[in-house]
Order: structure tokens, then C-alpha cells, then sequence
């Protein structure tokens, strides 16, 4: 199945594969699923006799109204001490690795007759697969590069596969008390970005299903809609316009996506030229950063050296004040991008 490809010497197709977590079986957690459902549901209904028992002189209705308010208080303050995060989600990439050489002699034996073998040298044209190279990509190392700290706190990026998945976006919950969800790398975008249209339960906007499509399509484009939102942890909803501008990435079958709220994004602070106009005055940054008051977003990341063991920091926010303090430098440059390209990637 190799060999046009390997004839052709020209294209290596990048595989990507959908997002998925790092464990051993993954049967196991929809096994753990189960059997957590199935103990739940028998402490719920062994929790609701006893207690049906003992106010056994009220009604049916009353004792249900009651007991549901029990479980709603008993379930907001219950503290949650486990770990639940400790699945490490990723995608993997992987590329055919080909014999560049378009010939190559082989060795033959020929029998001249019932007791002599000749060995005689050919050269012959080859096609060989010498393997295939790939690597596993946390997902966490994507989201950095979004650059989340240039589109805001009520903006966001995602991305989707070319099935209509969630590669990686902030509402996708794969787990769920220290369990994975069953299906929890293929959640349809259609099932997080939630149109405010009073529709039922998976009954989908056209308009909804259109961006979809466009979206798998890796279109250039970019729409609007109004939209449902959850927030103080999802204790609360309401209603927004949002503009989603999209794109396909490169060599993947991916999409990017980025959300922004209606008339949101219309004004930018150029923060490095800003930066620099300071010192020019003869103001020093690092002055508006003093003290213990402030704190740097745990998901952002402003700048970084590109390996952790250069540099030590007791905090993100000693680390912070080390890059403002390097900007004072007139050699100092700024960089669009925490990815560097390789040198060896440059064109000269």
C-alpha cells in the first residue's frame, strides 16, 4: 500500500489521531463508570426508604419535594478532596519514514546447470517503507500555543476535528469524580456551543449545524451567534453574542476556532510597545508589579524560557518580574510567539 507514496518521494502524510487520555486500559474506566452509577443509584434509593420510613405520616409528594432539597444542600457542600484531575489528555502524530534511494543492486544465484550456481548482481528499482516516526503531544501544550492571554478572560480558542470532535476546548469535562467519562473524545461541538433558541435536547439550530459543517470543511470564515453560557461554576446561565472566526490548521485535519463576545476585542494595548515607551521616559515597569496583591492567571503564559532547568522560580509571578526586568535591556527583542522556529526550518 506504500509504495506510490514512497515512488513519488515528494509527499509524507502527517496522521493526527483525536484527543484521548494516558491511561493503561481504557476499558477499565468504563468499567469504574458502572460500577460507580450502580453504587450511587443503590445508596440513593437505601438513603431515601430510611428517611421515607422515619417521616412515614407525611405525603408521597411532600417526602419527595423534601428529600430533593436534602440532596441539593447535602451536594453543594459537600467538599470535594480527591484528586480529579489526573488524567493527562493527548493527541499523537505519526508520518511514513521512506527509502529515498531509487535503485538498488540485488544479488542473485542463477543455476547454470544441475551442479553450478552463479551469483550474478542487478540493479533493480525499489519502493521500501523503512518505518513510521511519531510522538505523543499533550494536549495542554496546544492550548499554550492559542496564546489564551491575547484573547482575554471572556474570550477562547478551540479546536475540532475534521469529525466534528472536541479536540480541546474549555467546556470539555472528560472527567468526572476522579473517573473518565464514557465517549469522552468524541463530544460533538454541537454539543458544548449551546444556541439560545428555546429548541429540546439535541435539536439543533440549522444556522448551529451550518457552522458545523464549515467548521469540519476547514473553511476560512467566520459567523455569528447567540448563545447560552454558564458561569460561577456553572451555577448560573445566561444569554451572549458571539462571533467565531475560523480556520483550518496545516497538515491537520484540525480546525481553530476563536469565540469572542459582541463588541469585544475592538480595542488592543500594544503591551510591548507600551513597555518600551516607559523605560523611555525613564520609568521603570517593574515599579507598577511590587508588593504581594496581584497574581498571574495559572492557564497564561506571558513569557518562558524554552527549557524549565535554565531557570528557577519560586512563583509565577517571581518569574514575571525577571522577564520585566530583562525588557530594561537594549538587546532585549521581543518574540510574537513562545515557539521558536528551528534553525534548520528557516529559509535563508
Amino acid at each position: 500500500m506504500a509504495r506510490p507514496l514512497v515512488l513519488k518521494k515528494k509527499e509524507h502524510p502527517i496522521n493526527w489521531t483525536p484527543v484521548y487520555a494516558d491511561v493503561t486500559d481504557p476499558k477499565m474506566t468504563d468499567w469504574l463508570w458502572e460500577k460507580r452509577e450502580c453504587s450511587e443509584q443503590k445508596e440513593i434509593y437505601e438513603k431515601y426508604y430510611r428517611y421515607k420510613f422515619r417521616n412515614r405520616h407525611m405525603s408521597n409528594e411532600e417526602l419527595d419535594r423534601r428529600y430533593v432539597q436534602k440532596v441539593r444542600r447535602a451536594h453543594d457542600t459537600e467538599e470535594d478532596t480527591e484528586d480529579y484531575q489526573k488524567y493527562q489528555l493527548m493527541t499523537s502524530v505519526s508520518m511514513p519514514v521512506f527509502d529515498q534511494r531509487e535503485n538498488a543492486n540485488i544479488t542473485e544465484r542463477i543455476l547454470i546447470n544441475e551442479a553450478i550456481w552463479v551469483e550474478k548482481i542487478r540493479e533493480t528499482r525499489i519502493a521500501h517503507l523503512l518505518g513510521v516516526a511519531g510522538t505523543d503531544v499533550p494536549i495542554q501544550d496546544i492550548q499554550k500555543l492559542m496564546m489564551p492571554h491575547k484573547l482575554g478572560v471572556n474570550g477562547y480558542a478551540f479546536v475540532i476535528t475534521n469529525n466534528g470532535y472536541i479536540l480541546t476546548h474549555p467546556d470539555l469535562r472528560p472527567v468526572f469524580q476522579g473517573i473518565l467519562k464514557p465517549s469522552y473524545n468524541s463530544v460533538d461541538m454541537a454539543e458544548v456551543e449551546l444556541v439560545d433558541d428555546h429548541r429540546e435536547a439535541r435539536d439543533f439550530h440549522p444556522k448551529l449545524l451550518e457552522f458545523r459543517s464549515e467548521v469540519i470543511n476547514q473553511s476560512n470564515r467566520e459567523t455569528t451567534l447567540d448563545v447560552k453560557y454558564h458561569y460561577d461554576d456553572m451555577k448560573r446561565a445566561s444569554f451572549t453574542k458571539r462571533h467565531y472566526y475560523y480556520a483550518g490548521i496545516e497538515n491537520t485535519p484540525f480546525t481553530l476556532v476563536v469565540a469572542l463576545p459582541d463588541r469585544y476585542g475592538l480595542v488592543s494595548v500594544n503591551a510591548q510597545l507600551e513597555i518600551r515607551r516607559q523605560y523611555l521616559v525613564g520609568v521603570n515597569a517593574s515599579q507598577f508589579f511590587q508588593g504581594d496583591n496581584w497574581r498571574i492567571h495559572p492557564d497564561w503564559t506571558y513569557c518562558k524560557y524554552h527549557y524549565d532547568t535554565e531557570h528557577e522560580f519560586s512563583s509565577p509571578e517571581a518569574e514575571f518580574r525577571h522577564f520585566l526586568v530583562r525588557t530594561g535591556n537594549p538587546n532585549w527583542k521581543w518574540l510574537s510567539k513562545r515557539s521558536v522556529t528551528p534553525p534548520e526550518h528557516v529559509e535563508q
